[in-house]
């Protein structure tokens, strides 16, 4: 039993994710950006050098890319879709809206007190909700047959409102420096293109 007297069944979460989270562990190189994949074979190939044999290297590679797997697996019960479907509109919107560098300079912010960590939590919680969302927009709204297509389909549908949100973080990126201010307007604005869009 968890504080506040809420209890968790581990075995029924298990049964729940386990055949979902197995899908998008299959699927993972079908779905990653051509430098993530870069990235993973670097992992990879860094474990098998240092002798780890080549099945576990790869499993070890993979994890740092299961970080979303939850919440991709969790959608595509949800929406009743593949996974490897989800999965593709997903990592498809770090790209395309900037959510790579988001998540990137989230990550960097310095931590100086207990407060800062737990904004920074906060910001990060925030925009994981936020790319979640927009995957689940993206996914109920353009219907399914494949990832490929469509977000740029819900894109053009919302042009007005992502390219606001577009341009904003673009500018912001371009500026080279953030702090808790400036990305607690960007995640903001993800949250206002959403409204928006809806």
């Amino acid at each position: 039993t968890l504080p506040g007297g809420f209890s968790l069944d581990i075995s029924s979460m298990v049964e729940r994710f386990a055949p979902g989270i197995e899908d998008f562990r299959a699927s993972l190189r079908e779905v990653l950006a051509a430098e993530d994949i870069e990235a993973l074979d670097a992992r990879v190939g860094g474990f098998s050098d240092s002798g780890f044999p080549e099945d576990l290297a790869e499993q070890i590679g993979r994890l740092r890319f299961m970080y979303s797997a939850l919440d991709i697996v969790d959608e595509a019960r949800n929406l009743e879709l593949d996974v490897a479907t989800v999965a593709g509109v997903y990592f498809e919107l770090l790209d395309t809206l900037s959510l790579r560098w988001l998540r990137r300079e989230v990550e960097s912010l310095p931590v100086e007190r207990q407060w800062h960590a737990h904004a920074r939590g906060n910001l990060r919680d925030e925009l994981f909700s936020h790319h979640r969302a927009l995957a689940r927009r993206v996914l109920s709204e353009s219907g399914s047959g494949g990832s490929e297509g469509l977000v740029n389909r819900w894109f053009d549908k919302h042009h007005r409102q992502v390219g606001r949100t577009r341009v904003m973080l673009e500018e912001m990126r371009n500026l080279g420096r953030s702090d808790f201010a400036t990305l607690s307007v960007a995640i903001h604005s993800l949250r206002q293109m959403l409204s928006a869009a809806s």
